[in-house]
């Protein structure tokens, strides 16, 4: 048995006292990460004399959360993924060498402890064992969790005039971080949200507040890409979800989301999306309207296209983006950091070696966790956290995704207990309406070996 399902906390310790489901080291490891990984889209700065820092550097303490958690928990141990970590080292390593030849290197460096911290989360979270009760915990607080990134912008509703304003100014994006990058992850929290509504009845209070607040703040962030990649996370978990009486269940939470963002409209906090949206149809002017973006979109992505173009193996550096479009960009805009797409982002910057490692080791992390026809009692629990990943992969074409902090986080997060056999075993729905409420023996442990 792992170390967190066979050590269990004194009744008279603190954390026991609190409440039992949370006497586990693993779930209290989980959640801290879990703030630390929403810490990153938090407009916060921390104050060093008079120099600051953003708040998003205190996810780097993730670096270190599995072997203090090893630490806390005797006898933990990692699971045998060794493609997993020969991938991790190869494209840590190029992006490492990528770093002198960018033209910015500074900016190239601090990318890698992000992707690190990334890798650690993975790590952590796809080696956790916890009992349903816990597992239970767990989801819970991760539909919770868009809750917590709208209260981070509290303060700029406040300062917009109120939550009408902010929503035109999509004040939003000056609150907590850039609003494209924050739709990812409204949009994850969002999908996983409405699956268990559907999926698991003792769920729905949690699930309810995750949608309402994940909704609001996809509204709020204007992201037409975020929006887009949504639907398509939401058709992906009603392809997976069916069976007798599941399927009318997904259908009646499709209608809740409809609603919900009817809803919305009418009180007026869809007004920016509906802008941009509209604007693509009405502008008559290449340099005015939201139509400029588009084109500005697709002149990154040529410029892109040009870096490989001029090494495509090597790529131009980590980083190097910034200074070559200013250089070869058709528009003037001040030092754009990235191409808005993941994939032409890795072309440019660090070659087609660097591209491949990286997308082979996403697809090694998608395969450990895909929801298969013969894992029957997995394929749901499975499905539940894989759709939020597909919102993410899906946005990853028109932002880059695994460039913010806090995506990255949460996207490994996901990445990390779709994987995790032990985890999804915890999450599948008993008959009775006991799932979630009280102790039973703990899930069957599923082996997942390295080519597994």
């Amino acid at each position: 048995m792992h170390g967190n399902d066979a050590q269990q906390d004194s009744p008279s310790s603190p954390i026991g006292r609190l409440h039992p489901a949370w006497a586990s080291p693993g779930l209290a490891w989980l959640v801290l990460l879990l703030l630390a990984i929403l810490a990153g889209s938090s407009g916060l700065a921390l104050d060093f004399g008079e120099k600051s820092a953003p708040l998003y550097w205190v996810e780097l303490w993730a670096l270190l959360a599995y072997p203090l958690y090893l630490v806390a928990v005797k006898g933990g141990r990692i699971p045998a993924m060794r493609t997993f970590y020969v991938l991790a080292a190869v494209g840590l390593l190029w992006e490492a060498l990528a770093i002198p030849r960018s033209s910015d290197p500074l900016r190239g460096a601090r990318v890698i402890p992000f992707h690190m911290a990334g890798l650690a989360v993975y790590c952590f979270a796809v080696s956790l064992r916890l009992s349903r009760p816990r597992a239970a915990v767990a989801v819970r607080v991760l539909m919770l969790s868009s809750l917590l990134l709208l209260a981070f912008s509290a303060t700029s509703f406040l300062a917009a005039g109120g939550l009408e304003e902010a929503a035109s100014a999509r004040a939003i994006e000056s609150a907590v971080g850039r609003s494209n990058a924050l739709a990812t992850l409204f949009g994850m929290v969002g999908v996983l949200s409405l699956g268990l509504w559907a999926y698991a009845p003792e769920f729905r209070v949690e699930a309810t507040i995750g949608l309402v607040s994940a909704a609001f703040g996809l509204a709020l962030t204007g992201s037409r890409g975020g929006l887009a990649a949504t639907s398509v996370g939401l058709l992906a978990l009603l392809f997976w979800l069916r069976g007798r009486g599941l399927r009318l269940r997904a259908l009646a939470a499709f209608s809740l989301a409809f609603l919900l963002m009817f809803g919305l409209h009418q009180l007026g906090f869809t007004a920016s999306l509906e802008e941009r949206f509209q604007g693509l149809e009405s502008s008559t002017s290449v340099e005015a309207g939201p139509i400029r973006n588009v084109l500005i979109r697709l002149d990154y992505w040529r410029v892109s296209w040009d870096m490989f173009r001029a090494s495509p193996a090597l790529g131009q550096g980590l980083g190097s983006f910034a200074d070559y479009y200013e250089r070869t960009g058709t528009y003037s805009i001040d030092r754009p950091t990235d191409p808005h797409n993941q994939f032409f982002l890795l072309l440019g910057e660090t070659g087609a070696v660097g591209a491949l490692a990286a997308t082979l080791l996403v697809a090694w992390m998608l395969t450990r966790a895909w929801p298969r026809r013969r894992e029957f009692e997995l394929q749901r629990p499975k499905a539940l956290l894989v759709a939020p990943l597909v919102v993410a992969l899906v946005h990853g074409f028109v932002e880059p995704v695994f460039r913010n902090p806090s995506s990255v986080g949460l996207i490994a997060l996901f990445f990390g207990l779709a994987g995790n056999g032990s985890f999804c075993a915890a999450l599948i729905r008993d008959n009775g309406p006991e799932f979630g409420r009280r102790e039973r023996a703990s899930p069957p442990e599923v082996a997942r070996g390295d080519d597994a």
